[in-house]
C-alpha cells in the first residue's frame, strides 16, 4: 500500500463546479481525489501502518485483524468524495483484503498451533513411552542381575561346601590316595612273595584212644589245601599286607571302609577352591569375611 500524494495544480473540477480534483498515487495506481479525501486516506494508511505495520507485509493474524477493523472504521467515516475517487472505496478495498488475509492467517496460525500441539503431545507420548521402556529395561536388568546373583550365590554355596569337605578330609583323602597307589602296584603278589602262607584247617571225625587205652570217636584238626592267610615280617607295611590280602580275596570286605565314605574325590578339590575364589570375586565377597553374599 504505497501512498504518494502529488502536490500540484488541480487537474479536474467536479460537475457541480465546487470541488477540485488532485492527482493521488496509491498502490501503483493513479487516482483523482479531493484534497480532503486524499489527506484522509493518507492519514488512515499511515495510522494503520504505524500501529500494526504494512498489512501487505504483516503475517500476525491478531495485528491483521486489528488493522482490518481500523480500516473499516476509517472507511465508515471517510469524507464526501464529490465526483472523484472516494477514499472510502480505497479503504474498503484494503479492509476487505486485510480482513481476508487476517482470516487466512488466523486459520493458518490455528492450524499451525494445532499441529504444534499435536507434535508436542506426540513427543510427550514418545517421551512417556521412552521413560516407560527405560523403566522396563531397568526393571528387567535388575531382575536379570538378581537372578544372576542368586545363581552365583547358589553356585558359591555348592562350591564352598565341596571346598570345606576337601579341607576337612585332607588327611583322609591323602590316606585313600596312598592306599589306591598300593592297590595299583599289586600288593597281593608282594604278600605272596614276602610272607608265609597259612593253610586253612578243618575238623574231621576220627577214633582216638583215651588214657585207659580204649578207642573212642573223636575229632581232629587237619591242614587243608587252601591258603587261609599269610604271616608277614614286621618290616612289611601293614597297609600293604591288608590290601594284599583283600586283593587275594582273603578278606570278607575292603579293610578301609572309611575311604569309601569320603564325599569328594581328589579331582574335585582344586577346581572347587578355584571356583570359590572366582565366585567370591564376582559377588564382591572378600576372602576375609568368607561369607556368601545375601
Amino acid at each position: 500500500m504505497r501512498v504518494a500524494l502529488a502536490a500540484g495544480i488541480a487537474i479536474g473540477v467536479s460537475l457541480t463546479g465546487c470541488a477540485v480534483g488532485w492527482p493521488y498515487s496509491y498502490a501503483g495506481q493513479q487516482h483523482t481525489m479531493t484534497k480532503e479525501n486524499s489527506d484522509y486516506h493518507a492519514k488512515a494508511i499511515a495510522d494503520v501502518r504505524t500501529r500494526y505495520g504494512d498489512p501487505n507485509a504483516q503475517d500476525d493474524a491478531a495485528k491483521l485483524k486489528r488493522a482490518c477493523e481500523l480500516l473499516q472504521r476509517y472507511a465508515a467515516k471517510a469524507p464526501d468524495p464529490g465526483s472523484f475517487t472516494p477514499a472510502r472505496e480505497l479503504l474498503d478495498h484494503d479492509a476487505r483484503a486485510t480482513c481476508e488475509k487476517a482470516r487466512r492467517r488466523d486459520h493458518e496460525e490455528k492450524a499451525q498451533a494445532a499441529n504444534e500441539r499435536w507434535q508436542a503431545e506426540a513427543e510427550q507420548e514418545r517421551q512417556a513411552a521412552r521413560v516407560k521402556e527405560e523403566a522396563r529395561q531397568r526393571q528387567h536388568e535388575a531382575r536379570r542381575q538378581e537372578d544372576e546373583r542368586q545363581r552365583l550365590t547358589s553356585a558359591l554355596e555348592r562350591a564352598s561346601r565341596t571346598a570345606e569337605i576337601c579341607d576337612a578330609t585332607e588327611a583322609a583323602r591323602s590316606a585313600r590316595k596312598r592306599r589306591q597307589a598300593i592297590l595299583d602296584q599289586s600288593p597281593g603278589a608282594l604278600v605272596r612273595k614276602q610272607c608265609t602262607p597259612r593253610m586253612e584247617t578243618r575238623t574231621v571225625k576220627a577214633e582216638c584212644k583215651d588214657a585207659n587205652g580204649f578207642t573212642r570217636p573223636c575229632t581232629k584238626t587237619v591242614a587243608g589245601s587252601d591258603v587261609a592267610g599269610y604271616t608277614c615280617p614286621k618290616n612289611v607295611d601293614p597297609e600293604v599286607v591288608q590290601l594284599g590280602l583283600y586283593q587275594l580275596d582273603l578278606l570278607d570286605a575292603y579293610p578301609y571302609p572309611e575311604d569309601r565314605k569320603i564325599a569328594v574325590r581328589d579331582v574335585e578339590c582344586e577346581p572347587a577352591r578355584a571356583r570359590v575364589k572366582e565366585l567370591r570375586e564376582k559377588l564382591g565377597v572378600t576372602s576375609a569375611t568368607a561369607e556368601v553374599a545375601p
